[in-house]
């Protein structure tokens, strides 16, 4: 569980930006894996200048249970549904049983709008294309987009 005690957020004096950003200083569980454990790593946080964090704290919780141990069928739907062309022709037309287990996450923001939703945006590693970065944005608790970067 992440306390007010665990979030930096640097101050932002730019008054044509909404967003503060931020990050947790300390490890979480994302993707069914503990992340962030080093000490120079932290999952960013960009938060709307107008949410007090104190506020959300409850809420920014449950969002970081959800992504730690609830989405993993959601992201093995959509990438299956995205990618059944390269499953098709590279692995018999389904998913690796372990896809999910070997993610690699390089990078993590979790976005706080203005109007109390959340949104999350991942750089991972995956072994069904390993040369290239998997880029996720999960908008409340449904991915807007899925891509390849490289």
């Amino acid at each position: 569980m992440i306390t007010l005690n665990d979030i930096i957020i640097e101050p932002n004096e730019d008054e044509d930006y909404n967003f503060s950003h931020g990050y947790i200083s300390k490890s979480v569980k994302l993707f069914g894996q503990i992340r962030f454990e080093e000490k120079n790593e932290g999952l960013g946080l960009s938060v709307d200048k107008s949410v007090n964090i104190d506020t959300v704290i409850d809420k920014l919780n449950a969002y970081l249970k959800w992504l730690g141990d609830d989405c993993q069928q959601m992201l093995e739907d959509y990438y299956a549904k995205e990618n059944q062309d390269m499953l098709d022709e590279w692995y018999d037309g389904k998913l690796e049983e372990d896809w999910y287990e070997t993610l690699e996450m390089y990078s993590g923001t979790i976005d706080i709008l203005a109007d109390g939703r959340f949104g999350a945006t991942f750089s991972c590693g995956d072994n069904m294309n390993e040369d290239h970065l998997l880029e996720i944005e999960i908008l409340d608790k449904q991915i807007t987009e899925m891509w390849f970067d490289g």
